[in-house]
């Protein structure tokens, strides 16, 4: 395992390379990104990573992800497929401080053949046909599911104690 953290800005940003079997090392992408109110036109971008977005602070605004339009709350949580365009297109200002954590991850984590998840189809569906319907904003039960695993992977990422990757 390799990791280093970066702080530029806005931005604290980590990374820690994890093993693959029969691959390099595989990235994944811890960052805290301290957002300023904003007001702008769609600057869509993307990335090969699947990308899961958790919203803090005093966070009221929207985000755009492929053709969808979702409001943006404290506690949200967005999960991105690999190439998907997005881009937060307003935020207003509140009375604290507005956080992003996202957790970026290449798509091999899933459904490589080096792991136990490659016998489900399906998950490798989801991630990659767009023409499939999907939910970025999670809700309900998988949301406090995917909250805590979220909170303990944070947790891990900073106090880096044996086998944290």
């Amino acid at each position: 395992m390799e990791g280093s953290l970066c702080k530029q800005g806005s931005y604290t940003f980590s990374e820690m390379k994890l093993p693959s079997r029969g691959h390099s090392r595989l990235p994944v992408r811890l960052y805290f990104n301290k957002l300023m109110p904003r007001q702008r036109s769609e600057i869509p971008h993307s990335h090969v990573a699947v990308e899961m977005d958790r919203f803090s602070g005093d966070c009221h605004g929207t985000y755009v992800i492929g053709a969808k339009r979702y409001s943006i709350e404290p506690g949200d949580i967005f999960l991105l497929r690999s190439n998907e365009q997005h881009s937060i297109v307003s935020l207003r200002k509140g009375e604290s401080q507005s956080i992003c954590t996202g957790l970026q991850f290449a798509p091999d984590l899933i459904w490589s053949p080096s792991n136990d998840l490659s016998d489900l189809p399906s998950v490798f569906t989801v991630f990659v046909d767009a023409s499939l319907p999907f939910e970025h904003k999670l809700n309900g039960e998988l949301k406090k599911l995917v909250d805590q695993e979220f909170s303990d992977i944070v947790r891990e990422f900073e106090e880096r104690g044996e086998g944290y990757s």
